[in-house]
Order: C-alpha cells, then structure tokens, then sequence
C-alpha cells in the first residue's frame, strides 16, 4: 500500500513538473489541491516548489508568497531553488518591496542567501530606482546576521573538548566555513555599492 501510495505522489510530481515547464500554472494549482482533497495524498515540499515556481514565472507572485507561507506553515523546507526563482522573477517585473521582503525572510526560513539572490534583489530595486532607500540598508542588515551565525559557529568551534571531536564538530566547522563564504559574497557586494557612490 505504501508503495501504491509513493507512486501517486510520484506521479503528480511529474504532472506539476509538466505543468512548469508548459507554463500552465493554473492547472498546477488544481493539481497541487486535488492530489490532497480528493486523492488524500500530502504534497511533498519538492512539488511545493514546482507550484510556487510555475507561479513565479507566471508573474502570479501573491499565489507564490501564499503558497511559500503555506509551505512554513507546514513545517516543510523551502529550497534555494525556490527562492533564486522568486527573486529573479520578481526582479523582471520591477517588485522591488517583496523582492526585498522575500530576500529578508530567507535566514528565518533556515536558508542563507546567495550572491544570485542579492543580484536579483539589489536588480529588483535598481529598476524600481529605490537603490539609495533600500539596497545598502538590506545588504548591511543581512550581513549583520550572517555575521552573528559565523560567531555562534566560532563558538561552537571552540567550546569543543578534545573527546567531543567526532562527527558533530565536523558538520559544525563545514556549517561555518559555509557562512563565512557568504560573508565573503556579502562584503563583496558592500564594496560594489559603495565603489558605485563614489
């Protein structure tokens, strides 16, 4: 029974997956509520995604944002991939606010922007001509709590006896070379902004 159930789920996956590449969003939402209310099957958070990029693409932004909140609300992990797909296509249509708002939500939602994702966002607010009211604010505010992860890390690192040196220490030291690479990314794009002041 659960493999008949798997294969359900697979098989609406791969729908939801046609539905992205066809550009048809609207059927991937159909498909997205009646795999659960007719079917009873749960959506997985990898067709959470295809949904919300189908949207995206789409330009269907507030079904994009409601369905990521909805993704939370189910304790379901959001990808990069979501995220790089949002921003980029809220960029394209010049939605600097929720492009920023979107961007700003990512280090609660367990997932550390990329410098792709500071493009799209900074790009968003360059076409909109908001770079001055919120770019620099943005980018300091984030690097201010990447900066605050890389010293818990630095922490952790140092506060590990000799005995406790196993496995655990080393995810830890690879979670914080990770954020410091993008602190790197960060401050790399500080220096673009303020070299564009000058």
């Amino acid at each position: 029974m659960n493999r008949t159930y798997d294969q359900k789920v697979i098989s609406y996956h791969s729908a939801i997956s046609s539905c992205l590449d066809s550009g048809k969003w609207e059927h991937a939402i159909e498909l997205l509520e009646e795999m659960e209310t007719r079917r009873g099957l749960v959506p997985t958070a990898a067709i959470f995604g295809l949904v919300i990029c189908a949207c995206s693409i789409a330009g269907e932004h507030s079904r994009a944002l409601s369905l990521l909140d909805e993704m939370k609300a189910r304790a379901l992990k959001s990808s990069l991939k979501i995220f790089v797909t949002m921003l980029v296509e809220l960029e394209k249509s010049e939605q600097w606010e929720r492009a920023v708002n979107l961007l700003d939500s990512m280090p609660a939602r367990g997932v550390v922007p990329t410098s792709e994702c500071f493009d799209s966002a900074i790009g968003a607010c360059d076409r909109a001509s908001q770079w001055d009211e919120v770019c620099a604010p943005v980018l300091f505010f984030i690097l201010g709590v990447l900066l605050l992860g890389y010293f818990y890390y630095l922490l952790r690192f140092y506060g590990f006896s000799n005995a406790q040196r196993n496995l655990d220490y080393l995810r830890e030291l690879k979670a914080g070379t990770a954020l410091c690479a993008r602190l790197t990314e960060v401050r790399n794009m500080i220096s673009l902004w303020l070299n564009s002041k000058n």
